[in-house]
């Protein structure tokens, strides 16, 4: 809130000045501060002060819980983790946000990438398996022996429990190369 002029107008104050959207009342200040017979007239404009920024970019881009969104020097940075779709949309969204003047996206991953990280930190897997993510999906290509068919089964039950992100685990392509030559 700025105030550009003040006075005394038939008995009554009377303050004119510019509001940022965001700010608070006016008037719930002024009862706050026991000042009555007050009357306002606000134009509307956009405040650069850093909490506005932050407010109007969170307020646009709606982000997950699981990214994060810092603003430092006019540089809005952005960490953690979501779906290729909303970060594409955050950032051309980013973009058009007064007082954001460059993007640093350096600590966003997608989902897939990050579930694909957590994967291969987490699952013991044989080094002739393949993991790809796409759209939220762990797809296993490859082959395996009956005793690590099992464990990895549950492994990848214990995973998915984990993950929530994690849509579904594809073990279509996951071979036990016992149980497949014994047919």
């Amino acid at each position: 809130i700025m105030v550009v002029s003040s006075g005394v107008e038939k008995g009554q104050l009377v303050v004119t000045g510019m509001r940022d959207p965001l700010a608070e009342d006016p008037a719930e200040i002024a009862r706050q501060m026991q000042i009555a017979d007050v009357v306002g007239t606000w134009r509307p404009y956009q405040d650069l002060a850093p909490q506005f920024i932050v407010k109007r970019v969170l307020t646009r881009l709606t982000p997950p819980a699981t990214v994060t969104v810092q603003l430092e020097s006019e540089v809005l940075r952005f960490h953690g983790h979501a779906t290729q779709e909303w970060i594409t949309k955050a950032i051309d969204s980013a973009r058009t946000v007064p007082g954001v003047n460059k993007l640093d996206t350096d600590q966003l991953i997608s989902t897939d990438q990050y579930l694909l990280a957590e994967a291969k930190r987490e699952l013991s897997l044989p080094d002739n398996l393949t993991l790809v993510v796409k759209d939220q999906v762990l797809q296993l290509t490859g082959h395996v022996n009956t005793t690590n068919f099992q464990a990895l089964q549950q492994q990848l039950q214990q995973f998915h429990q984990a993950q929530p992100e994690l849509a579904s685990i594809d073990t279509s392509e996951l071979l036990d190369v016992e149980s497949e030559s014994q047919r």
